[in-house]
């Protein structure tokens, strides 16, 4: 066999490895590009916004809160992202203020929650849990 013969027998024997290499290559890529579950970037940003609030028990909570959704899976990058867009929304909008069923001098009370309910569920946020959700950055 010369040269010439031998370089198309091993072309033909590699292609069907490459093929191979490439149909079990496929699960992983597929795996890396596919996002969180919608209801754990939910989570995520809820908790997300809850480390950013005054009371050291809510900023606690939601250390604790976003941890246990990371652990569930997605990569950092994934989570960052929706990290970063949870704490610029929340830094646009006031917290608001609320108060009680008392006399109309009792004080505002700041809503921490509330803000947080309202953060996740603003646009700019929408679109980032999306896109977690997609598996795009």
């Amino acid at each position: 066999m010369n040269a010439v013969e031998q370089g198309r027998a091993g072309a033909r024997t590699a292609a069907p490895v490459a093929a191979v290499l490439l149909l079990l290559a496929a699960p992983a890529a597929a795996e890396a590009r596919r996002g969180v579950p919608r209801g754990d970037a939910e989570s995520f940003a809820m908790g997300a916004c809850l480390t950013r609030q005054t009371p050291e028990r809510l900023r606690d909570e939601g250390f604790l809160w976003t941890r246990a959704v990371m652990e569930r899976g997605g990569d950092l990058a994934t989570w960052r992202a929706l990290g970063d867009a949870v704490v610029a929304e929340a830094a646009r909008r006031p917290v608001p203020q609320g108060r009680g069923d008392g006399p109309v001098a009792d004080p505002l009370t700041p809503m921490p929650v509330l803000h947080c309910h309202e953060v996740v569920r603003s646009p700019a946020v929408r679109a980032a849990i999306t896109r977690a959700v997609r598996g795009a950055r």
